[in-house]
Order: C-alpha cells, then sequence, then structure tokens
C-alpha cells in the first residue's frame, strides 16, 4: 500500500518572511516592560528637574509671656499662626475663601504659650 502523508505543519505563505516587528504577539509580550522603561525615564527626568527644597530644620523659636504682651495684635497672631500644629496649617490652607471676606486669625488673650 502505498499512502502519502501531508507534513503536520505547512507555513503560510504569508507568513514565511515575515519580520519580528510586524508580528503582533512580539509586542503584546515586550510592550509592557518598554512601558515600563519610559515611565521610568519619564519619572527620573521629572525628579532631576524639579527636585524638593531642603527643610528647615532648626527649632521653632517660642517667643516667652513677657514677650507676647509687648506685641500688637497683628504681631502676636503672626506669631502665634507659626506654632499652630501642622494640620490645622495644611487644611486652614484649603479652605476656600469668598471674594471681598475679611481673613482673620482667632487670637485669645489668654491663650497660654507652650514653653520648651
Amino acid at each position: 500500500m502505498n499512502t502519502t502523508t501531508a507534513p503536520l505543519h505547512v507555513p503560510h505563505p504569508a507568513q514565511e518572511g515575515r519580520i519580528w516587528y510586524r508580528e503582533p504577539y512580539f509586542w503584546l509580550v515586550a510592550g509592557g516592560p518598554l512601558t515600563v522603561i519610559a515611565a521610568c525615564i519619564v519619572t527620573i527626568t521629572i525628579a532631576v528637574k524639579n527636585p524638593d527644597p531642603v527643610l528647615d530644620r532648626r527649632p521653632v523659636k517660642v517667643p516667652d509671656a513677657a514677650a507676647l504682651e509687648r506685641m500688637t495684635p497683628e504681631e502676636r497672631a503672626a506669631a502665634l499662626v507659626t506654632l499652630r500644629p501642622a494640620h490645622e496649617a495644611r487644611n486652614h490652607q484649603i479652605t476656600p475663601v469668598e471674594a471681598g471676606a475679611e481673613i482673620t486669625v482667632p487670637v485669645s488673650p489668654a491663650a497660654p504659650v507652650p514653653q520648651r
């Protein structure tokens, strides 16, 4: 008996000379890592061009009670604003202010002065 068998894999004539960068599976596999590398380069560029400012690590000078009494109310308010907790000052910065509204800083004369 004389039977002929066909080969198991016969390449399609259009796929024989296909270039690697025209293969969609290559881009499916390599696209993720290439995107991560591009994002890393962009992140490093932003970090180098816009460095964070250096923070002043010196302690804040706390005025004593006698110095606070000698100050005018405006000077006292300016001195006490620097001693407010960070969460109060930070949240106050994002509070919307209506046009024409007067901005005041509440200062009570009996406010305790923190001692170090």
